[in-house]
């Protein structure tokens, strides 16, 4: 199947990737994939992104999701294999921007992209802080790439 670029995900353009399944839990009364399981399978994602960028523990609190921005562009099935692509689009002062996409492995075919917006938190666990230093330097090393 020739599916038009649009279409189609960009596995090269990202370093970091989540392979899943469509689960039976994820299926709608229509027998697609459901939206509310898409922002479940970019959680899943974005956390392992953090921890494998050294960012932070998956129990520990440090930043938040501030914002999702999220396209859904095909249909997903029950047993699909999927994979999302995340990787560090921008950092900001008190926030940084993910990219995500979330594609079917056998033929990419682009299910749902997201810019997700993560804010950093202060030792309170509540306050907005400053993306530190070190976050930064994580963020680029990991990306090759100066943001």
């Amino acid at each position: 199947m020739n599916l038009p670029v649009s279409r189609v995900a960009r596995a090269a353009d990202f370093r970091h990737k989540t392979p899943m399944s469509v689960r039976i839990g994820h299926i709608d009364v229509y027998g697609h994939l459901n939206n509310v399981a898409v922002f479940r399978l970019l959680e899943q994602s974005r956390i392992e992104y953090t921890i494998d960028v050294g960012l932070v523990g998956w129990n520990e609190l440090g930043l938040i999701l501030a914002r999702v921005d999220c396209s859904f562009r095909a249909q997903g099935f029950y047993g699909d294999d999927l994979v999302s692509g995340c990787k560090a689009a921008r950092i900001g002062r008190k926030s940084f921007t993910l990219r995500q996409e979330i594609w079917r492995e056998t033929d990419g075919t682009l299910i749902a992209e997201a810019d997700t917006v993560i804010v950093a938190l202060g030792p309170d666990k509540v306050t907005p802080a400053e993306v530190s230093a070190d976050w930064r330097q994580k963020l680029s090393e990991w990306e090759g790439v100066a943001l």
